[in-house]
């Protein structure tokens, strides 16, 4: 019996195509997000040219160049089973809340605080 996606710890390219909605063999490659965290598996959706050149690296210049492969989507994956479209949506508003705090840049405006005074200044050399 295959062991359930949801609670593996984390996913690599197989796990993602044995899925029911993934076209094998398809154009990309599927690799973790370091992001990926208790709520969701967050994988990057990548060209495949493009993996291929990070894992076997490019001559430019005389030298050997091993460029990052940018992703072109991210898969969210979460690990919860949702009992509705309803609940599923909900879970989205509030990972996007989340987000909205922890993340700069993503589209999402970072939470910006001012501060009320200046920060201390100590003379040189003064142990705190």
């Amino acid at each position: 019996m295959q062991k359930d996606i949801r609670n593996r710890p984390s996913l690599r390219h197989d796990d993602i195509l044995e899925l029911n909605f993934i076209r094998s063999p398809g154009g990309y490659f599927y690799r973790r997000h370091y992001r990926a965290g208790l709520r969701s598996h967050i994988m990057e959706v990548l060209k495949r040219e493009d993996w291929e050149q990070e894992e076997k690296g490019v001559i430019r210049d005389k030298l050997m160049w091993f460029p990052r492969a940018r992703p072109l989507k991210m898969l969210r994956l979460f690990r919860t089973r949702f009992n509705n479209r309803d609940d599923a949506e909900e879970e989205l508003r509030r990972v996007k809340v989340i987000l909205s705090y922890l993340v700069n840049g993503f589209g999402f405006s970072p939470c910006v605080t001012t501060r009320t005074r200046p920060l201390p200044t100590y003379p040189k050399g003064q142990l705190i």
